[in-house]
């Protein structure tokens, strides 16, 4: 009985693919080549990362750990032994971005902490809390051509108008604005 169930899930699952469609093919973004995609093995220490961003060196990344407060540099493109940079305490991060003067971490709650002169001994963090209780982030980028840094929410009371409700941050006045994305 074992070896008839495999050749009918075989010819099941091939069917699914002979629905009389065509997979498109999505382009590789320059640089990259999405059919051959390169595999790294992390150092345990990175089991709970979040949020990646590409440093400006080939192979260099940045990331965030998901529960520590620990951004940590690393090049994918050589050996090298890890050191986080701690910028504060434990809580749940969900993304970090870089405006080219200060990295942004956010904690699902909203909560956006700026740090000036992360990677060394003299930085500084200011909080910004996001005034509604209740949501859910999971996004945090910097768009340069606004000037503005912006978080998405994923879960949020309700939507508006079908969309998915984002919110920029001035920094200037410690404000969130809603921008609907």
């Amino acid at each position: 009985m074992k070896y008839i169930k495999i050749p009918i899930l075989i010819f099941l699952l091939a069917s699914c693919q002979m629905n009389g469609q065509e997979k498109e093919k999505v382009a590789s973004p320059p640089g990259y080549d999405l059919s051959s995609p390169e595999k790294f093995l992390m150092q345990e220490e990175l089991d709970e990362i979040s949020g990646i961003i590409y440093g400006n060196e080939p192979g260099l990344i940045y990331t965030l750990n998901d529960e520590e407060g620990k951004i940590y540099s690393l090049n994918l493109s050589k050996a090298s032994k890890l050191s986080p940079f701690k910028f504060t305490k434990k809580g749940d991060f969900e993304d970090l971005c870089f405006d080219g003067q200060y990295w942004y971490a956010l904690k699902s709650s909203g909560k956006v902490l700026r740090i000036t002169y992360a990677f060394t001994d003299s930085f500084t963090v200011k909080e910004y809390d996001y005034p509604e209780k209740g949501h859910e982030y999971e996004t945090i980028f910097f768009d340069p051509a606004m000037k503005k840094t912006v978080i998405l929410c994923k879960i949020c009371p309700a939507y508006i108008d079908g969309k998915i409700p984002a919110y920029s941050l001035d920094t200037s006045k410690s404000a969130f604005t809603y921008e609907p994305s």
